[in-house]
């Protein structure tokens, strides 16, 4: 005797399908979430590769890379550094290639200017008496929470927390990454001059 094959009803049908989409309405922030952790560290390997790039530097001429030193040319320490970073480098268009490494472009910033994601710590010219003047590595630096390199929102090449519009970026739930002079990476919220956990001093 032949069985006769049970079909879906349309009511059946639509209630599968509303526990998909209940399901999946729960599983998509789970998924950004999980997202946006593996951007962020990715990021905090980014500036690692930084602080090494800026070390060796460091260590070749005595002084740390001056966070800016002017635009004509463009002249920064992301411009003094890419050697270290792409093994190529003239004067002439050292700008323009920096400008395309993604070790300079955070994974979650957004906006038109990708490579600028990065700033250094305006100390590495203030320190030393005003911009374009490199302060030597044994004159700044000591201590291991001396802020190097950080999220920034795209607005320049280093970053003050003593200025009107401090240019932070806490893209990652809130939070901005930030290499230490010491090598250490990790996530900071406290983005005050008078920082717990960050010392922006000038020695």
């Amino acid at each position: 005797m032949e069985r006769k094959r049970r079909t879906f009803t349309l009511i059946e049908l639509l209630v599968v399908i509303a526990i998909i989409a209940i399901l999946a309405s729960m599983l998509l922030p789970a998924l950004q979430q999980a997202r946006e952790r593996a951007k962020s560290i990715s990021c905090i390997n980014n500036l690692k590769q930084l602080h090494t790039a800026t070390a060796m530097y460091a260590g070749d001429y005595g002084y740390y890379p001056a966070a800016w030193s002017g635009n004509s040319p463009e002249k920064n320490w992301k411009t003094d550094i890419v050697g270290y970073l792409a093994g190529k480098r003239t004067d002439a268009n050292s700008a323009g290639i920096y400008g395309s490494l993604k070790v300079l472009q955070c994974p979650s910033a957004i906006g038109a200017r990708p490579s600028w994601s990065y700033g250094m710590n305006y100390r590495t010219y203030a320190a030393s008496g005003g911009v374009g003047k490199p302060v030597r590595r044994d004159v700044w630096g000591r201590g291991k929470h001396k802020p190097l390199i950080l999220d920034i929102d795209m607005s320049g090449h280093y970053i003050s927390p003593y200025a009107a519009t401090p240019w932070f970026a806490p893209r990652h739930f809130g939070y901005f990454n930030v290499v230490c002079v010491d090598g250490s990476a990790r996530p900071e919220k406290d983005m005050a001059a008078n920082s717990k956990t960050l010392d922006w001093s000038a020695n």
